[in-house]
């Protein structure tokens, strides 16, 4: 009879503990596709415009993206996130430096496009059919 009561008792407690590990596994799963997908999204942003960025720039994407790299081919979901996170932020040097180069630029056509909401003034005259 005891045999039968830990048995039952096993079989309640194998659902909880395996939900544990299955939702670890789904968090792992989900972090190494995340780290695919930035991945992907960084190198392109770097091909695309490595040759307008300063060296430094550069360098620390590069270093990003392998660190990712590597904590992807790992186990630990929290250190792949951190690495997610710190290729982000490397990535975001792309827009921050585009942005900086071509602000000056960006100002002068929104000053152009707040020329094009107002109608322009002209001089006319009244044709008499």
């Amino acid at each position: 009879m005891a045999t039968a009561a830990l048995l039952r008792s096993l079989r309640r407690s194998a659902p909880l503990s395996s939900f544990k590990s299955d939702a670890e596994r789904k968090a792992l799963i989900d972090a190494k596709n995340n780290a695919d997908t930035t991945i992907y999204s960084v190198e392109k942003n770097l091909n695309e415009y490595k040759d307008k960025l300063p060296a430094d720039v550069v360098s620390e994407i590069e270093t990003a993206v392998s660190d990712l790299r590597k904590a992807a081919g790992g186990e630990d979901a929290a250190e792949i996130q951190a690495k997610i996170d710190a290729a982000n932020k490397a990535q975001s040097k792309i827009g921050q430096h585009m942005q900086g180069g071509s602000g000056s630029g960006g100002d002068g056509s929104s000053g152009g496009s707040e020329g094009g909401n107002q109608t322009p003034e002209a001089e006319y005259e009244e044709v008499k059919k």
